[in-house]
Order: structure tokens, then C-alpha cells, then sequence
């Protein structure tokens, strides 16, 4: 897999341009080759959250599923939820994708995960993410505790010199 090595890389994640957004999918140190989805518009209470246990399987994945779509949306999913969502994708599919869907299982000699509901639930089942390092702009923005200690809640963002307004009444002269 030496022709893979990106450590943080973005896929389309639906065809529509109004629906248009990435997945980004990312590996960090603190969990050695496992890859994560990074949603910012995440359904569930984390951004962050594995996918695969490196990335030749998450590559496998994507072979499983067409897409990085249905991958990133298993956090949040049943087993029947997910099976119909497949259907939309299958409908969505196009062309290109599966083309390059073919070209890259050739490329690198890989078969789909058969079960990709399961590899991704057992992954997620028993994660533990506390090693993932958030920046303060992240506590910042989400308005979440930093564990770090800085009070995050009542720290203003942005913040402006004062406006000061001066009203002088004028008085009746009668």
C-alpha cells in the first residue's frame, strides 16, 4: 500500500451539487493506522470516529459501498437503515465512480469487505477516544468543555473595542 500514504484526504460523499460535501477521512498518530471520518455535521455526539482498522480496509469499504458516503453515516445507522440508504446509492451510482471503483480494486489486487455494516460497528463498538487531541479552536467553536481547564463556554470569540453612543437632548427654549 506504499502508493497510498496520505494521511488526510477528502471524498465526495453524493452526487448531487446542492448535497455536495466532503468526508474527511483522516489517521491519526495516537491510533496507528486506523482511519477516522471527520464530519463537522456529524448526527451523532462526535465528529470523529473510526472507520477502519487501516486503510486497505477502508479502501475495501469504499468497494463494498461505492462510495466514503455510507461509511460515514453507519455511526449513526441500524442494519435496516443502512441496507436502504445502500439502495439509494446503488440508484445514485455513477458510471464514473464505479469505473474508477474497478480501476482501483484492480490496481491495488483488493476484494470488497463482504459485511461492511459489521467491520465498521465492531470497529466503532468498543473505540475509545480519548486519545484524540482537539484544538482549544475546537472547544472554542463548539461551545464544548475543554478538558484542558480553559472555560471555553463564557470566552467570547471575537471581540471589539467598545461602542460608546452619546445622545445630547436638545431642551424646548420656551
Amino acid at each position: 500500500m506504499e502508493i497510498l500514504q496520505s494521511r488526510i484526504f477528502a471524498i465526495p460523499s453524493t452526487q448531487s451539487q446542492s448535497d455536495l460535501k466532503d468526508v474527511f477521512c483522516i489517521a491519526l498518530p495516537e491510533y496507528g493506522e486506523m482511519v477516522f471520518a471527520c464530519n463537522p455535521e456529524s448526527c451523532v455526539d462526535q465528529n470523529v470516529y473510526p472507520l477502519a482498522a487501516n486503510f486497505e480496509d477502508f479502501i475495501r469499504l469504499i468497494l463494498a459501498c461505492g462510495t466514503a458516503n455510507p461509511l460515514e453515516q453507519i455511526v449513526w445507522m441500524d442494519k435496516n437503515k443502512f441496507e436502504e440508504h445502500m439502495a439509494n446509492e446503488e440508484k445514485i451510482l455513477t458510471d464514473e465512480q464505479r469505473t474508477a471503483a474497478q480501476q482501483l480494486q484492480r490496481a491495488l489486487s483488493l476484494l470488497p469487505i463482504e459485511n461492511p455494516f459489521e467491520y465498521v460497528k465492531s470497529i466503532q463498538k468498543d473505540f475509545d477516544g480519548s486519545k484524540i487531541q482537539y484544538s482549544d479552536e475546537y472547544y472554542e467553536v463548539t461551545g464544548i468543555e475543554n478538558p484542558k481547564g480553559t472555560n471555553t463556554q463564557d470566552k467570547h470569540l471575537v471581540e471589539f473595542e467598545p461602542v460608546v453612543f452619546e445622545f445630547n437632548r436638545k431642551q424646548d427654549s420656551d
